[in-house]
């Protein structure tokens, strides 16, 4: 019921802004409290430009912001996949390396070699 509730009042203000952030991030690793904050930030912006009173508000918003948060991250988890599998193996992979004292290194599409040495720090 709290999500319903919350649901009819964010209902029309829902769109692509909403959540682009949220996406966006989600490759730099945006957890669920990070893209509740930046769906409410949205919600807030767009609910103050219709006149409502935030402060009234508060509960149902941060309600909604949870409930989209969970949502975009669930349906990102589907869709991405594939990313997220790639990385695990590309995280996978510099750890191996690492592990033997090798700096991870490879050379970008245009041809500019990197190198990312993964220290580990000794006790002395």
């Amino acid at each position: 019921l709290k999500h319903n509730q919350a649901a009819k009042l964010v209902n029309g203000f829902i769109d692509r802004g909403v959540v682009k952030r949220t996406v966006m991030t989600s490759v730099y690793g945006v957890t669920y409290i990070g893209a509740r904050q930046q769906i409410q930030e949205k919600l807030e912006e767009k609910l103050a430009e219709k006149g409502f009173d935030l402060d009234e508000i508060d509960r149902e918003v941060f309600s909604a912001a949870g409930y989209l948060a969970t949502i975009t991250m669930e349906v990102m988890g589907d869709l991405f996949q594939g990313a997220r599998n790639t990385k695990s193996w590309l995280a996978d992979c510099a750890r191996l390396i690492s592990q033997q004292g090798h700096p991870v290194a490879w050379i970008s599409p245009i041809g500019v070699p990197a190198v990312q040495p993964y220290r580990q720090t000794r006790p002395r």
